[in-house]
């Protein structure tokens, strides 16, 4: 018999969340609803079977088969053959198969295709029930039993369980189709290999402890379609990576596990706070793909989603409405050049961005329509929070982001640099001679004047983080939920044309009062092949006044725990197609074709004299740069850091995992 209806969450998992008619609470497409478990976390033929090109045999030994441990490969190839045994039997028998008994053959081969990897993981969930069984009766006592198979056997069911859901495939997918992979065809193999050797990974490795989580909580553990999460997130195409690895599960409504490495002394934990009961329900929450689960319907009923913001029907007269606003709103006409691939597809992005975002005094939209960059670079960090898991609370009206990583709770405010009231010109202006990239003359004025373009980006960012400074120190820092938590200020700069290409030159100068003066390069490159770094101590304002720099030199801002900062965090943030980006890396600038990340770009830079310092783990990434002093360095290793001498002697660490964004490069 055809198996139709194939699921990607083991039922007898679910079972521990439903009632005796197995029936679950579950929320989808923002709605609750009551469902049987044969109805949950299934798709129909999900996991039918597709014959292989021989280049995709070919990617498979050369992606996963060939970088297994050697013990492993024969296992893996022997899956493989099992797996297209089928589709060789027909070619085979194709045309051998006597007319009468065709139609028979053929029935016998489409319900191998689809049963057969259904039946695979039914083997599979039939073996972990066993586990399932002992840990909801608190014994975790067979992990650590040297001399049986239950651990590896575990661990290959713990990370199988991981691999196989919908939510796994479809980041896979995703994340291959502008290689023109189809990992549609090619997962179900590299699933059972990848979690084969994870799981031989994670059983040599002795370190990795199972912990037991009871729940001694009036809140309930919740679970998902992604029903397994690695905690450190899986970020690019490296999926898995051993030293960025810790497994949440939650067992039950009451018990959860964790395979970790950083609880060495314990075996199980009574988790008597409720707050850190959300966080791993959050957690489940942002992980999942479709599907929440619940044992009754109020534990769903915080996790539905404000809806997505109409964020380009008008709403205000077009004479108030914002001239990026007004660039964005339609289509532009034959014959122009698009800021974007295709707005109308990026509009809609935009507004995707903004489902659970809430608009807590019903003006935001307005705001959008009228100020725009102000509230775009909300939506941005909206978006970016989410994508890094954090935890929201929207208890509180201000400031704007009440944030959760891990445990840590921590607050952020955002904020812009804009133009003075002076005679530059706006940023928007893009038609004025020198607000056009595309004029070579404009571009060219550009580069003879950096030094002055970042001497007003100074001045701007200045009074913007000023200004909000002053907002904690008369009002923020004596709300109760602020209070003893790392405030962190994000601001970008939107002050002038080419605002996007000033890097951290005026940021880092402004912080720590080191300056790299690219003019007198691109003046003088016999004299200078490289940027020099120039200590200014302090720059003057148009109207005489002094501006002294090195506001993270002393302690005159610990109440301030970072700056989070990106000059490129536009509208072309919102378009998918690969392009050229300008990197910065060890070996020098870099131009790449690439998919830009929403990341791309994002510098948090620390405060060395912080009262409430900022876990430098939170926002680490391998395309996020972060900026500290050299006697706060921890566990990175040397390639990872670059190294800036300060005028006191001492030196600031820029730490990135791999390559940092400077900009886009338009020509």
């Amino acid at each position: 018999m055809i198996k139709k209806r194939q699921h990607y969450v083991s039922r007898y998992y679910l079972k521990a969340w439903s009632n005796s008619k197995e029936q679950i609470y579950c929320l989808r497409e923002n709605k609750i609803f009551f469902s049987n478990l044969m109805g949950v976390a299934q798709e129909k033929y999900f996991y039918e079977l597709q014959n292989l090109t021989e280049d995709e045999v070919s990617l498979i030994n050369e992606l996963a088969i060939d970088t297994s441990p050697e013990s492993m490969r024969e296992s893996h190839l022997d899956f493989l053959n099992k797996y297209l045994l089928i589709f060789n039997i027909e070619k085979t028998l194709k045309n051998k198969v006597i007319p009468l008994k065709q139609k028979d053959f053929n029935k016998t081969t489409n319900m191998m295709k689809k049963n057969f990897e259904e039946d695979y993981h039914a083997h599979i969930e039939g073996i972990g029930h066993k586990y399932l069984d002992l840990i909801r009766n608190q014994n975790t006592e067979f992990y650590y039993n040297e001399d049986s198979e239950d651990r590896m056997a575990f661990l290959f069911f713990i990370n199988l369980q991981y691999m196989r859901t919908k939510k796994i495939r479809n980041s896979i997918i995703n994340e291959f189709k502008d290689d023109n992979i189809n990992m549609r065809r090619l997962w179900p193999i590299m699933a059972h290999i990848f979690s084969t050797n994870m799981a031989l990974s994670l059983y040599i490795d002795k370190e990795f402890k199972l912990v037991l989580l009871k729940n001694e909580t009036d809140i309930k553990f919740i679970t998902g379609d992604q029903p397994l999460i690695n905690t450190y997130g899986v970020q690019d195409k490296k999926l898995l990576e051993h030293d960025k690895l810790e497994f949440y599960y939650p067992i039950s409504p009451k018990l959860a596990v964790l395979i970790t490495k950083k609880i060495k002394d314990t075996k199980e934990i009574n988790i008597t706070d409720s707050k850190r009961i959300e966080d791993y329900n959050q957690m489940i929450n942002n992980s999942t793909e479709e599907q929440l689960f619940a044992e009754h319907k109020e534990e769903l009923e915080k996790y539905i989603k404000e809806p997505s913001m109409d964020l380009f029907t008008p709403i205000v007269p077009e004479d108030k409405q914002h001239p990026n606003f007004i660039a964005v709103l339609k289509d532009p006409k034959s014959g122009r050049i698009s800021i974007g691939q295709n707005l109308k597809e990026e509009r809609k992005l935009l507004e995707s961005w903004t489902e659970g975002f809430p608009d807590r005094d019903n003006k935001f939209v307005k705001e959008f329509q009228t100020t725009f960059n102000t509230c775009f670079w909300e939506i941005y960090l909206y978006k970016l929070f989410s994508d890094y898991n954090f935890t929201f609370n929207w208890e509180h009206s201000t400031p704007d982001f009440f944030l959760n990583s891990k445990g840590i709770d921590f607050i952020v405010e955002a904020t812009t640099a804009n133009k003075a009231s002076d005679e530059r010109f706006n940023e928007w202006e893009k038609e004025e001679p020198l607000a056009n990239i595309l004029n070579p003359e404009a571009y060219e004025h550009y580069l003879n004047n950096m030094n002055e373009a970042n001497r007003y980006s100074m001045i701007r960012l200045s009074n913007g983080i000023f200004s909000k400074y002053k907002k904690y120190k008369d009002n923020y820092s004596q709300l109760e939920h602020v209070r003893n938590k790392p405030f962190v200020l994000a601001i970008a700069p939107f002050e002038q044309p080419f605002f996007y290409y000033q890097y951290n030159r005026p940021i880092m100068a402004l912080l720590y009062d080191v300056y790299v003066d690219e003019e007198i390069s691109y003046k003088n490159p016999k004299e200078y092949p490289y940027p020099p770094t120039v200590y200014l101590n302090s720059i003057e304002k148009d109207n005489g006044a002094d501006i002294p720099l090195g506001f993270f030199n002393d302690d005159s801002m610990k109440e301030i725990s970072a700056i989070l900062f990106n000059t490129n965090a536009l509208w072309s943030k919102l378009n998918s197609r690969e392009r050229n980006l300008n990197f910065l890396t060890k070996e020098g600038i870099m131009v790449e074709k690439i998919k830009e990340l929403h990341e791309d770009g994002l510098m948090i830079l620390h405060n060395p004299y912080a009262k409430f310092p900022l876990d430098k783990s939170i926002f680490r990434k391998d395309r996020v740069s972060q900026v500290y002093l050299n006697e706060d360095i921890d566990e990175l290793r040397e390639e990872h850091l670059s190294i800036v001498p300060m005028e006191d002697g001492r030196e600031l660490i820029i730490e990135c995992y791999d390559k940092h964004m400077i900009s886009r490069n338009l020509f």
